[in-house]
């Protein structure tokens, strides 16, 4: 949510620049977005069973802890 909410407010003109000792200059939004990529990708990509059938003994969690997760 973090990096969907700077990335809307970066093309908004929303977003309040702070200075600090580090900053990624211009490659920021880019770096941004593409850690959305692979946050998305993750997320998709965890989810997938890793055996066949899928029993109680085999489940795979990731769904529930992400659940979880989303609703903190």
């Amino acid at each position: 949510m973090p990096l969907l909410v700077r990335i809307i407010a970066r093309f908004t003109g929303h977003a309040k620049v702070l200075p600090g000792p580090y900053t990624l200059g211009r490659y920021g939004i880019v770096l941004n977005i593409v850690g959305l990529v692979f946050l998305l990708f993750a997320s998709i990509t965890f989810n997938c069973p890793t055996v066949n059938p899928v029993d109680y003994n085999n489940m795979n969690y990731t769904s529930a802890a992400i659940g979880v997760i989303g609703l903190i």
